[in-house]
């Protein structure tokens, strides 16, 4: 997110008056502003999106079959609805 942003996050904070330093994300390319939120919200719902299409296009060219199985004492399989292992078709 830092780098999508230009901006660098993170580094040193304080815990109950404590300074912890800590390692910096991205580069400071430019200083962060209130705006900067608004823009990662953009940015986490537009991969939402396009993860969603992406994987509901290669869901849809190679679907997966759930077959529901019951493993009896005399190791036979019958169609009861007790274990469920998938399959590619």
């Amino acid at each position: 997110m830092a780098g999508a942003l230009e901006v660098q996050l993170a580094g040193n904070a304080y815990y109950f008056g404590k300074l912890y330093e800590k390692p910096t994300i991205g580069d400071p390319i430019r200083p962060v502003e209130p705006e900067d939120i608004k823009r990662a919200n953009r940015l986490m719902y537009a991969a939402s999106i396009l993860g969603v299409v992406v994987f509901g296009l290669l869901s849809a060219r190679d679907p997966v079959r759930v077959i529901k199985v019951t493993i009896n004492t005399d190791r036979r399989m019958t169609n009861d609805k007790t274990h469920t292992w998938r399959r590619r078709i």
